[in-house]
């Protein structure tokens, strides 16, 4: 065993280095893959462990989105019907959103909407009452936020909802990373 490993090791969330004994290289063997590796060897006492390089190269752990793609939407969810059925929804839930008082409601204009998509729209929020996802304000609201239709590609239309002003009264906030 050498005892020179100039490298530094760290537990998991410790900030205070491992304390090295020395180091060694062997010939490593699972199944019918074989590899040289070296091995650090630490005081006290604790599980064998085998760094990532080496467990990649004798097949233990793959990594990759190869792994994910090999799964099939269509398969995934004929395999767990149960799960799947419907549109996923909370039960016995109420969201609160924290609201910043001191900024001012913001009622907006509506955005014209093409003739031609006007019937398109009433029927997708009909649909959109009838299946919960959505629910009709009652009497005058002080935010009114306009929604936009975008075509899809099956000559259905996705409804979105301009929320940039209202959001603007949320006091935490949570942005997607890009």
């Amino acid at each position: 065993m050498s005892r020179k490993c100039s490298r530094k090791l760290f537990a998991y969330g410790s900030k205070k280095p491992l304390e090295i004994t020395g180091s060694f290289k062997a010939e490593v063997s699972i199944g019918m893959s074989t590899e040289k590796a070296e091995f650090i060897v630490v005081e006290g006492q604790g599980q064998n462990l085998l760094g990532k390089e080496i467990a990649v190269k004798l097949n233990v752990l793959r990594l990759g989105p190869d792994l994910v793609n090999n799964i099939s939407g269509k398969d995934f969810r004929e395999q767990y019907k149960e799960v799947f059925t419907g549109l996923g929804k909370l039960k016995n839930f109420q969201l609160q959103i924290p609201i910043d008082k001191s900024v001012k409601p913001i009622a907006q204009n509506v955005t014209p909407v093409p003739f031609s998509l006007r019937d398109k729209i009433e029927k997708k929020l009909e649909e959109l009452l009838e299946m919960d996802i959505i629910e009709r304000a009652e009497g005058p609201t002080p935010w009114v936020s306009p929604i936009v239709a975008a075509p899809k590609p099956n000559r259905d239309i996705r409804l979105c909802v301009d929320m940039r002003q209202a959001n603007s009264a949320i006091q935490e906030r949570h942005p997607i990373p890009s």
